[in-house]
């Protein structure tokens, strides 16, 4: 799964035609300027890109991030490692730290993916997820530590992960218990 992940000098241009599923350059600006969630992909793209380009693009990285975080409310870190094939279906709320994500992830709104612990001493890649390739997030998942989601496992809403997860698993919450109070009177 990790071999599979792109270089950090990767071919932007390339990677953005395996996010769109297409090689029609208008496609793709065009996907990226009306649809928030492929905008949000392409902003993420582009802060990794510059992310290793000096101190100018150092300076355009950080940028694109805060431009992410401004229009969408989307925080993934430029230096996270993540594979072609990502899709924000809602980017409102995810968050995704240092970490590595494998191909054709589907990531639903206010998912948090990273460190277990806050400050920068605990946020290297040693202390975040890595997930594997085919892999669902839906709505408030949260996946924190250094734990591994194998490949083409299933994350139920709400389900927080702080151990690891088998390849083809799906994991969800337990459900809710309603107990009815007792009638005074």
């Amino acid at each position: 799964m990790i071999r599979d992940l792109p270089k950090t000098k990767f071919k932007l241009y390339k990677t953005l035609k395996l996010d769109f599923k297409t090689d029609r350059f208008w496609v793709i600006i065009r996907g990226s300027i009306l649809r928030h969630n492929s905008r949000a992909v392409l902003l993420y793209r582009l802060s990794s890109y510059f992310q290793h380009k000096g101190k100018i693009g150092g300076f355009f990285s950080m940028f694109f991030w805060q431009l992410n975080i401004i229009m969408h409310s989307c925080e993934i870190s430029p230096t996270s490692v993540i594979g072609v094939g990502l899709t924000l279906t809602h980017p409102m709320g995810v968050v995704i730290g240092d970490v590595h994500l494998g191909n054709n992830i589907v990531i639903y709104q206010n998912v948090t993916i990273g460190s277990r612990r806050f400050g920068l001493e605990f946020s290297s890649s040693e202390q975040c997820p890595t997930i594997g390739n085919n892999v669902i997030l839906y709505t408030g998942a949260v996946i924190v530590g250094p734990v591994h989601i194998g490949d083409n496992a299933r994350i139920g809403a709400n389900t927080v992960i702080i151990t690891d997860v088998p390849e083809k698993a799906v994991v969800t919450s337990t459900l809710p218990h309603i107990k009815l109070a007792e009638a005074h009177g």
